[in-house]
């Protein structure tokens, strides 16, 4: 049970954008495109049975999907 409080505690802070950086509306579209071809890349590794590339896509579409929430959230 502590492990799992530990965890949510280091897993709930809210995502912020790093001082200087700014986000335009503009932004969403792109990220919004680069994320379902992020999608469409990740289906192809998948089937190719490439799970580094899996991986790879994955890591970048959580990074994709932070920059969306900090956009919808402003």
């Amino acid at each position: 049970m502590a492990k799992r409080k530990a965890f949510e505690k280091t897993f709930t802070v809210p995502i912020r954008l790093a001082p200087g950086v700014s986000l335009k509306d503009s932004d969403t579209e792109n990220l919004t495109a680069e994320r379902l071809i992020l999608i469409s890349y990740m289906q192809c590794k998948r089937k190719t049975e490439d799970w580094h590339g899996v991986m790879d896509a994955a890591a970048d579409l959580r990074e994709v999907d932070a920059r969306l929430s900090i956009l919808r959230n402003q």
